[in-house]
């Protein structure tokens, strides 16, 4: 809000300043009192992290002074501004006497702070706040200024809200009126929310509970140690949060113990204080819905372990085009070395959305306590600790050693020391770290037994009361899942005993958590009876799947670092893989699933057993319909059972490669059922590799070895065929189908295998242009799947159907092809009516689309024949579809966006078509608009976050208003969006979007002439030199002469293409220079035209007649500059165009008019045997287009 400050008077004011600069910069800020302060109302010195040093760019560091102004009676912006100007030079020229008493007795500061309540405008240049910077940059030097900051009236308010404690103190002031301040005082001062809006955000700080065991003051979340140190790290997160930026991710990574989740708790309490959202994320509420409506710091503890529907929900996030800010700051154990595979696997599940959006990246280890930070941190621990504990005589611990080079070490210590106890002396090859967590967890043991006694357990075995606190801190349960949890131990079985028990441990441990996760694992490591405890937990009924997810969270953790939570995890999936995975399944999008396929991958890297190692490899893995989650969990699976079997094959021998091989070739079907085709390829190749390793007389027998090469070849092919490569794809193609054919069909490969492979083929060969050869494939394989008739036989032939129809597509058989199609449809509608996931969402989604595109060109073709009633019923069908596959693709991106956004486009620029052809030019709009606005925000892109399928998605935009021609303001608006958003794309990587960015510019142009807008020679201008970069970039690059988009689905562009849609950007500049007089300008861009023809022709003959029209075009400018000019141009025009009537004979007719425009330059220049040449030429083609003929001597002359 904003405050009267002109109240105050100039010593209150000084008093203000004073106060908020001691919120602000803290107890290093010495004030002083009235009288003669040598141009202070206050100086300070040390290292500031708020403020940023101009010189260095780093923090404040060194002596500053603060100034205060206050102008009595304000008298407008402009008036207040020159006084405050006048005021700070009057101070700056008395600091820059040497002979001042203030520098005669004091010293110069390097850091100058001014306030002032008067209001500075921002205005660029000639406001108050740029002139008082320029007035002080113009006395840096002269004085050795470093840094200066000026608090103005904006300034001030906004520190005066975040600062309660002065609001409070000056609210009589600052508050208009004392009828105001009384009426406040009546109510508590308002503060930050102390809860989030946001359901799945947990406190950063939450309050010690009533009662406590010592371990739990350690828990960083109580705060119990004030935060020391870090304070330039910490200045470091509060930047990075403050920056522009909509979606930005930080990473700290550190050792357990390290101080991680204490820098995060401080980092959210900083935010709250400037009215963020800000705390601990909680996982499984998060993957519910990760909605945000202010700006927010997202907090990840365990990065390493969030299942991939959070992964999902953070690449939503990143997605937004627009919305408040959103930092999400990741706290992890490790990021490289052997544990890094959850990086690569936060990598996989966002498309590197997340990943390559990390902007500050903190490593614990690379910012260790000093020996006196490290006594400084024991001091204040071990007073916090003992002022809890109720101690009065206590001694710091000595933590001078390098061994206490944890913040958590340190506190252990001093909690000791709080009670009255020291750090043992390593013994037995224990480390200092190990030997303290042993002596913290033996005093935990002691004070949880010394309450057994008030809740009537003295009786209870120590052994038992151990096992009762493990349930605890392995799966976190309330009181009452505690009573039924414990139900699975016999040694609990009483009714009456686990009542007991469940009080004890709710009492001793209120919020479920026994105190840091170090101490846990400590826990678990001693634990001999751990494995018992696991099963038993796993084995009761009470278990639910949160218990399981947070069971295999801890044990997760605990086995990266210790050999006893390693093994019994191990263990646990050796026996119950298969349980485990199908439970997950069962409810694929809930936490289980993600937590699963994280705890295998630790389990993994940790413990190699065989027993672990054949439970993975042979379980079983359905995919079936199970979503998002279930996909990311079988990709995990699948992959560690290819590790598997190669370790297995390493073990027991070559005998063991087939399964190895027949593992890759499963691990590549599973990396393209989730779109990820590189890999896909990468890992099918692998199995290729080992394939060729492989003796066939190892094997069972030949007839398994041809079986498992035709499986191969023939997944190989499809592999190839979804990115592109259709020579590739047929080459190994056609080797698995000659094996199916060469051998007993059925003892190679069943007919729906045939099938599918076949159908794969029939695609490909379509690719490449032999469309008979695809049409008799998929007809083969259409036959083969409705013999086949085997449980997936319907979604094989519908798969079959649809690319049949996209063959008969290609031939221009529109009416077969969406009798196809329509046969597709109805086979995966019946397929969806049976699935509740939505599997079959894409294939729907996809035939819709195909369906209303073919609808809507066979509604042209009758238009064009004059069958204007049956081609508006075709547009109206086609609508239909079309809108029905714009709502699927929504839903799909909803989901996956990287992947549905470019379809989603398509869907709706089709749909804008259909709409103009109806004749709504509103709605075409509206649908333009639509899929304009899917396409990123220019700012993300600036920023460096990457799209691999913008050049797609804005080629479908510039494509659709190129051919629907639509003039008005609002698609001229579009238009221009889509040019900044290249523009934005294009300057962030270079080279990447240049093809369609040439095309918007000559789009863009295009409005811009029609309005009559002097601008569009500008834009065609850059759309030339931006072809000409394009060319080059080809002729600088090794291989083929195509430039390719990022999506392997965006067809390859020939350089001949875009060196004629260079022509045509140069004849729009020759024609809107011609018409303005430019004659030089527009002769100059002709002789490029011509140039760019000449290469062309050189290549093929087929471009004779395009560089004779352009020589002619040459030729007429020339003659207006100078007579007779254009002639050397005219007679090569000739010679170019009788070559080419030559080898074109059928199109010469269509020539005539520019032999005559030949003919009239030589008359103009006089040449009279030239024109009487050119004449036969005329007469020789039977001039059948006189029409032609004065057609193009109209252009001439326009």
């Amino acid at each position: 809000m904003d405050y009267d400050l002109n109240r105050l008077g100039d010593r209150e004011f000084e008093h203000l300043s004073q106060a908020l600069a001691v919120s602000e910069l803290g107890s290093e800020v010495h004030v002083f009192g009235d009288g003669p302060d040598g141009g202070r109302e206050a100086s300070f010195e040390g290292t500031f992290d708020l403020l940023r040093d101009r010189v260095s760019g780093g923090s404040w560091q060194g002596y500053g002074v603060l100034q205060a102004k206050y102008r009595r009676r304000p008298e407008g912006a402009t008036r207040d501004a020159g006084w405050f100007v006048g005021q700070v030079r009057t101070e700056l020229e008395k600091w820059s006497d040497p002979g001042s008493n203030r520098v005669r007795g004091g010293r110069r500061p390097e850091f100058l702070l001014l306030t002032t309540n008067v209001v500075l405008s921002p205005a660029p240049r000639s406001g108050g706040i740029d002139v008082v910077d320029a007035l002080l940059e113009g006395y840096a030097q002269r004085l050795g200024l470093r840094g200066w900051e000026v608090w103005h009236y904006d300034k001030l308010c906004r520190l005066i809200d975040v600062a309660s404690g002065v609001r409070t103190g000056y609210r009589h002031f600052v508050t208009p009126g004392d009828v105001l301040s009384r009426l406040l005082d009546r109510f508590p001062e308002s503060s930050p929310p102390t809860r989030s809006a946001h359901p799945y955000l947990r406190e950063a700080h939450t309050p010690l509970p009533g009662r406590y065991l010592p371990a739990q003051l350690l828990n960083p979340r109580y705060g119990v140690v004030p935060f020391l140190g870090r304070s330039r790290l910490l200045g470091e997160l509060v930047e990075w949060c403050e920056r522009t930026d909509i979606f930005s991710v930080a990473l700290i990574v550190g050792q357990g113990g390290s101080g991680k989740t204490r820098l995060a708790t401080e980092l959210c309490s900083h935010m709250r204080s400037r009215r963020w959202d800000a705390g601990m994320v909680d996982a499984p509420a998060f993957a519910r819905g990760p909605l945000v409506d202010s700006p927010s710091l997202l907090v990840f503890d365990y990065s390493d372990q969030v299942s991939d529907l959070v992964k999902e929900g953070l690449a939503a996030l990143a997605h937004r085009p627009a919305g408040p800010p959103v930092r999400v700051l990741l706290l992890a154990r490790h990021a490289t070395g052997a544990s890094d595979s959850w990086w690569s696997r936060l990598a996989d599940a966002t498309d590197q959305t997340v990943t390559e959006m990390v902007d500050l990246r903190v490593t614990l280890e690379d910012h260790p306590m000093d020996q006196e930070e490290r006594m400084l941190h024991a001091e204040r621990a071990t007073r916090a600790f003992a002022d809890h504990l109720g101690s009065s005589a206590y001694t710091p611990p000595d933590v001078a050693g390098d061994d206490f080079a944890s913040p958590l070490l340190v506190h252990m210590a001093a909690l000791l020391a709080a009670q009255g106890d020291t750090v043992n002396h390593p013994a037995g090859g224990r480390s200092t770290r190990e030997t303290v967590l042993a002596q913290i967890l033996g005093r935990e043991r002691r004070a949880w037994t010394a309450h057994l006694p008030a809740h009537r357990l003295e009786d209870l075995h120590p052994s038992h009361a151990n096992r009762a606190v493990l349930v605890v801190s392995l799966v976190t349960p309330s009181r009452a899942e505690i009573f039924d949890l414990l139900k699975a131990f016999p040694e609990f079985a009483d009714p009456t005993l686990r009542s007991k028990i469940s009080e004890w441990l709710s009492a001793v441990y209120p919020d479920s958590s026994i105190g840091p996760d170090l101490l846990a694992e400590e826990l678990h490591a001693q634990s001999a009876d751990l494995a018992e405890v696991v099963s038993a937990i796993y084995r009761s009924p009470a278990c639910g799947d949160r218990h399981l997810a947070r069971l295999l969270q801890v044990l997760g953790r605990g086995a990266e670092r210790r050999e006893q939570p390693a093994r019994v995890l191990g263990d646990l999936f050796a026996d119950h893989i298969q349980e485990l995975v199908d439970r997950a399944l069962a409810n694929a999008d809930g936490e289980l699933a993600g937590t699963l396929n994280g705890a295998l991958w630790i389990c993994w890297l940790t413990y190699r057993e065989l027993n672990f190692i054949v439970a993975v490899s042979t379980t079983e893995h359905a995919l079936g319909p199970h979503g998002a989650g279930a996909a990311a969990l079988l990709v995990g699976l699948t992959y560690l059972r290819a590790c598997a079997t190669q370790l297995l094959a390493a073990r027991e021998g070559p005998e063991m490669r087939s399964y190895h091989v027949g593992a890759l070739i499963a691990l590549g079907e599973r990396y393209a059922d989730a779109g990820r085709y590189d890999e896909a390829l990468t890992t099918t190749e692998e199995a290729v590799v080992e394939f060729t390793k492989l003796d066939p007389n190892t094997t069972e027998n030949l007839e398994q070895w041809i079986r498992l090469a035709f499986q191969l070849f023939g997944c190989l092919s499809v592999r190839y065929a979804q990115l592109g490569r259709h020579d590739d794809a047929v080459q190994v193609g056609e080797l698995a189908d000659g094996l199916a054919r060469e051998f007993t069909p059925e003892r190679v490969a069943s007919p729906s295998s045939h099938a599918q492979l076949l159908s794969s083929l029939a695609g490909s060969y379509s690719g490449l242009g032999k469309l008979d050869k695809g049409l008799a494939a998929a007809t083969e394989a259409k036959s083969l799947c409705q013999q086949s008739g085997g449980d997936d036989s319907e979604e094989i032939l519908s798969g079959i159907l649809f690319n049949i129809g996209s063959t008969l597509r290609e031939s221009g058989r529109d009416a077969d092809a969406l009798r196809h199609y329509r046969e597709a449809l109805s086979g995966y509608r019946r397929l969806a009516a049976e699935d509740a996931a939505g599997k079959y969402l894409p294939d729907l989604a996809q035939i819709e689309l195909s369906i209303g595109q073919t609808i809507l060109e066979i509604g042209l073709g009758r238009r064009r024949a004059g069958e204007e009633e049956a081609a508006r019923s075709d547009f109206a069908e086609a609508r239909v579809a079309l809108e029905e596959a714009s709502e699927l693709y929504w839903k799909l991106s909803l989901q996956l966006p990287d992947r549905f956004n470019p379809e989603f486009n398509r869907a709706l620029c089709e749909l804008a078509r259909c709409h103009v052809h109806l004749g709504f030019p509103v709605k075409a709009v509206d649908a333009l608009r639509a899929a304009a606005g899917l396409l990123p925000d220019v700012e993300s892109i600036r920023n460096g976050r990457r799209y691999p399928w913008l050049e797609k998605q804005a080629g479908h935009l510039v494509d659709t208003l190129s051919e629907l021609g639509l003039e008005c303001d609002d698609v001229r608006s579009v238009a221009r969006d889509v040019l900044e958003l290249l523009r934005g794309a294009e300057a962030a990587s270079p080279g990447i979007l240049l093809h369609p960015l040439a095309r918007s510019l000559h789009q863009v142009a295009y409005f811009d002439a029609l309005g009559g807008d002097d601008g569009a020679i500008l834009l065609l201008d850059e759309a030339s030199a931006t072809w000409s970069d394009l060319v080059s970039q080809l002729e600088d690059t090794p291989g083929p002469g195509h430039v390719r988009g990022r999506s392997s689905e965006q067809a390859p562009v020939s350089r001949d293409a875009i060196m004629m849609s260079w022509t045509r950007t140069l004849s729009s500049l020759t024609s809107l220079y011609n018409t303005a007089g430019h004659y030089s300008a527009a002769r100059a861009y002709t002789r490029k035209t011509v140039e760019i023809w000449r290469e062309l022709a050189s290549i093929d003959g087929e471009h004779r007649e395009s560089l004779a029209r352009s020589l002619v075009q040459l030729g007429y400018l020339a003659e207006l500059i100078f007579m007779g000019a254009g002639v050397p141009a005219c007679r090569e025009a000739l010679t170019h165009l009788r070559a080419y009537c030559a080898d074109h004979p059928d199109r010469a007719a269509n020539t005539v008019g520019v032999f005559r425009s030949i003919g009239d330059l030589f008359q103009m220049s006089g040449l009279t045997a030239e024109v009487a040449t050119t004449a036969a030429d005329v007469r020789r083609l039977g001039d059948p287009a006189e029409v032609l003929g004065a057609s193009m001597r109209s252009d001439r002359d326009r």
